[in-house]
Parts: structure tokens; C-alpha cells; sequence
């Protein structure tokens, strides 16, 4: 990103002309895909605006945070409290899950904002809502207006706005939200998407002139060492095959979130053998989203868990990425 784009422009804001930058939409490194947009967005920002540039980085439990990046201090990285969801947002979706037509009549468009994090994001000399795939229906139209609505507040007072490398949309289930978001994401200084499906559909929807396409940060990412043996199956075949599954498997299939591979009805057990006896490939199962507590809710790992138990027969061409 150019440094001179209005979006990031105002460095008097902090003391000394060190810029700042409020990442809203990142919650916590449970999620190493959020731990990886920010990992690449900070050092990418660094380099383009300079090592004193801090990132005021939201965060669920900033202790935990901290030790899965002990170098985030260093990077410029300051943890800061994450935004509660309010609780006039949780009792609209009850409302409009109840009446539907309701939404045509009232979409909450601001939120109360604790003085800690206004006086956080007043603060700095722009806002980066960061997160990959925040803006979508994916979590829910609840979850869409808690990432708007908090926003909302900054764009009224006026502060620099920046839609970071996200996937954007369709809204079109969804057409009063639809509505509502092409007018949002006009208001904002800049909108990167990292691919051209999120593209074309803002085009789609008459917003166009601040989108600009660009290429997943997390490329950007830089490798760090560790030992393979703890990674790979300890016999790799003609080659490796790297594979993700997660709880939202059976949710998008199911509707609900069983923690074992039965629900799947053997399908993901059938193409891991495949991989394996019809292609020579080992595979390695890498858990996406696990808490950092180590606990089972909303785990990869616990998930990915039952499906190697049932691939024991493939012995050691198969491993569970710690």
C-alpha cells in the first residue's frame, strides 16, 4: 500500500509522527488464520510505513495471545480489549429471527462503544478492519451489523477506514443488508479483496472506484523452523498431502457440530484412504482453529482426533499436526 493514501495519512495524530492503527474484526489467535493476517498485515505495514508504526490489536485474552507471538510487542504490537458484542445487536436477530420483516423497518447502525476502546481507536490515524471473510452472511446478519455498527461510530467522527484483503459478500440472500452495505462500503477510503469473485460482486453492487484486488497478506507470512517429525507421517509416499477439516464440515451439512467423524458418513475417511492407497500420497491432518486453552470447543484438533483414530489401518502415512 502506498503510504500516501489518504487513508493513512494523518500522523500528527500520535505523539513524535509515529503512525497508529486500530485492526478491528481480529478477536483472538485462535484462529490461525486471524494470527496470520495480522503476522503478514504488520510486517507488510512496517516496511511500507516504517518500524515505529504500532498496531493496537484487539484481543479476547491478550495473555494467551501473547504467548502464541511472544515477538508481537517487539513488532509493534500492542494487545488491546476486545469489542463486547452489545447486547441491543443480540436481541434484534431474536427479534427478526421472530419476525422477519422487522429488518426492512430498523438495522442497528451504531453501538455503544466502551471509552477505552473509543479513546483506542480516536486515538489512532486509522482503522483497518481486518479478519479475511468478517463481511459476509458466514456468521450470521448479527455478526455483519457487530462489525458495521462499531464502525459506523468512527466514520461519523470522521477517522480513515480501510477494508484489508477481505472476501466481501454476497449479500443477496439478504436484500435489505445487500442495500445497506453497497452504502456502507461507499463510505469507506479503500477496499482490497483478495480475489476477483469479491471483485466483481462489489462491481456488481456499484462499488467501485476505492476497490482495489490484491493477493492474500498471509503469503507474506515468513517460515519459521520447527522440527518436521513432529509434523509430517513418518512414511511420506510419492508425496504429502497437507488437510484441513473442521466442525463447520457437519454444520454446513448437518446444521449442528458433532465432535466425531461419523457424521460425515465415511466419506472423508474414503478419500483419505484414496489419497493414500490409489495415489501414494501421505497425509497430514493441520487443525485450523483450536483455543488456545486447549480446550474442545470449536476445535480442529478435537474434531480431526476421531478421524485418524479411524485411519489407524493406514498406519504411518497418516499424522495429526500438533
Amino acid at each position: 500500500m502506498n503510504q500516501n493514501h489518504p487513508s493513512l495519512r494523518r500522523p500528527q495524530a500520535v505523539a513524535g509522527g509515529r503512525r497508529r492503527l486500530y485492526l478491528a474484526g481480529q478477536r483472538y489467535f485462535g484462529n490461525r488464520g486471524c494470527e496470520a493476517l495480522v503476522r503478514s498485515t504488520v510486517k507488510m505495514l512496517r516496511e511500507e510505513l516504517g518500524a515505529g508504526t504500532a498496531f493496537l490489536t484487539p484481543s479476547l485474552d491478550a495473555a494467551l495471545d501473547r504467548r502464541q507471538w511472544p515477538q508481537a510487542e517487539p513488532a509493534g504490537v500492542r494487545f488491546v480489549r476486545s469489542v463486547p458484542f452489545p447486547s441491543k445487536l443480540r436481541w434484534w436477530y431474536r427479534a427478526v429471527r421472530a419476525l422477519p420483516a422487522a429488518k426492512r423497518v430498523w438495522l442497528p447502525r451504531s453501538m455503544p462503544v466502551p471509552r477505552e476502546i473509543h479513546d483506542d481507536v480516536a486515538g489512532s490515524d486509522a482503522m483497518i478492519l481486518i479478519g479475511g471473510d468478517n463481511f459476509s452472511l458466514d456468521y450470521t446478519t448479527a455478526g455483519l451489523l457487530g462489525q458495521t455498527a462499531f464502525s459506523e461510530v468512527f466514520l461519523r467522527r470522521g477517522t480513515p477506514m480501510v477494508l484489508w484483503a477481505a472476501s466481501v459478500g454476497p449479500f443477496a440472500a439478504e436484500p435489505v443488508f445487500e442495500r445497506y452495505m453497497a452504502g456502507f462500503l461507499k463510505r469507506l477510503d479503500l477496499i482490497t479483496v483478495r480475489e476477483t469473485v469479491s471483485q466483481d460482486y462489489l462491481h456488481g453492487i456499484g462499488v467501485r472506484d476505492q476497490v482495489h484486488l490484491v493477493a492474500d497478506p498471509a503469503f507474506l507470512l515468513e517460515p519459521e523452523a520447527l522440527p518436521l517429525d513432529t509434523l509430517v507421517p513418518a512414511e511420506a509416499g510419492a508425496g504429502l498431502l497437507g488437510l484441513n477439516l473442521s466442525p463447520l464440515v457437519d454444520q454446513a451439512r448437518y446444521g449442528r457440530r458433532p465432535q466425531d467423524a461419523r457424521a460425515t458418513g465415511g466419506e472423508v475417511l474414503r478419500f483419505i484412504e484414496s489419497a493414500v492407497r490409489d495415489h501414494d500420497l501421505s497425509v497430514v491432518l493441520v487443525p485450523h482453529v483450536d483455543p488456545l486453552t486447549g480446550g474442545p470447543g470449536n476445535s480442529d484438533s478435537a474434531y480431526l482426533g476421531p478421524i485418524l483414530a479411524g485411519l489407524g489401518h493406514l498406519g504411518p502415512r497418516v499424522s495429526l499436526a500438533p
